[in-house]
């Protein structure tokens, strides 16, 4: 997880392992729930799994793992782990010994994921990715993973050491070689990088890229001084996104340190400006919602105070009845395609906040 020479944990890491658990409560419950018979999570940069007074990824997912057993005893829970420093893989078997561990490994990430996807494991299966530098795990690396089938990766990116050398000599100064090839991985054109005017935006743009690649994602990024760290989820299927929007939202309401933030999402004025002229109906709102970073009660809090300025419009279809403040938003909508309402700008709104 991260430097495999580190003895403490960091801010910012503190925080990704923070999201990472409210994910995975999240996550056991929903697959637990799903009819599958096996639940597979992967690490393939796990650590020593503590850090001072700390846990990492590993040990977050054993204890995970460990507090769900009881609540779903049909389901066959599996831990695979990797750790390329052997010191730290030594340290982590100590910690890690339990019966759903199924193997703590000691070879490169992207061995270990090769590995792992060539073998063939049915059920949901979900990785943590955190390599020691963004050049340890490429875009074939996550393509392989996404191949399989009810896959969902975690991927961490440390945003600031790509985007600050956005403006060098990419193609032919030797030193910048990686982020040419970050940008070429994931199809991002280095004229299009360029014009990221924040770490934010280059995060936004790497989100949507992503999606163009694996239908969903979006990103939890942290700022650190003047440091920014994205943690980015990639997932075949939209509620897998809504969830991880859910464990962000839950981490930035609990933050109370002064040294790091997570980045806060959702405010109206974003919500207003991805708002297509023509309007979308309640169903396009809830997958708008998610492709820009916006929970479904994210969503419902901005269109509330919207429509309370009446800087939008909300077109009720025939038959609908419709109270304050409901804007029919969510999974249940969306699964059933019921199409209940219209939500167009009233107007232009370039001046308004």
């Amino acid at each position: 997880m991260g430097n495999p020479k580190k003895l403490e944990m960091d801010q910012h890491t503190r925080q990704k392992v923070a999201i990472f658990d409210a994910y995975l409560k999240r996550y056991l419950k929903i697959v637990s729930k799903g009819g599958y018979s096996r639940v597979s999570i992967y690490d393939p940069c796990a650590g020593k799994g503590i850090y001072g007074d700390c846990v990492g990824s590993a040990l977050t997912a054993c204890n995970n793992i460990r507090a769900h057993l009881p609540y779903a005893p049909s389901v066959g829970f599996h831990l695979y782990l990797n750790e390329p420093d052997d010191d730290n893989r030594k340290e982590l078997s100590k910690v890690c010994s339990y019966e759903f561990v199924e193997c703590i490994d000691n070879q490169k990430a992207e061995s270990f994921i090769e590995k792992y996807c060539s073998a063939g494991h049915s059920g949901h299966k979900l990785w943590f990715i955190d390599p020691y530098g963004y050049t340890q795990v490429g875009r074939s690396s996550v393509s392989k993973i996404m191949e399989q089938a009810s896959s969902e990766v975690l991927l961490f990116i440390p945003l600031t050491f790509i985007y600050r050398f956005l403006n060098g000599n990419l193609d032919h100064d030797a030193k910048l070689k990686p982020v040419a090839k970050f940008l070429n991985d994931y199809s991002i054109a280095q004229k299009e990088a360029r014009l990221c005017s924040t770490p934010i935006a280059f995060a936004d743009l790497i989100s949507r890229k992503m999606q163009e690649l694996y239908n969903y994602s979006w990103h939890a990024t942290m700022v650190e001084g003047p440091l920014h760290y994205s943690l980015v989820f990639i997932s075949r299927h939209h509620y897998g996104l809504e969830k991880f929007l859910e464990a962000r939202d839950k981490i930035l309401k609990d933050q109370c340190s002064s040294q790091l933030s997570l980045i806060p999402m959702g405010e109206e004025k974003e919500l207003l400006a991805i708002l297509p002229d023509r309007g979308v109906d309640n169903c396009e709102m809830y997958m708008l919602g998610l492709k820009n970073g916006f929970t479904p009660s994210g969503v419902r809090a901005c269109l509330e105070k919207l429509e309370s300025r009446e800087l939008i419009h909300i077109k009720k279809n025939d038959g609908v009845k419709r109270g304050k403040g409901i804007f029919f938003l969510g999974k249940k909508y969306y699964k059933n395609n019921d199409r209940r309402i219209v939500i167009s700008a009233s107007i232009n709104q370039g001046s308004l906040f």
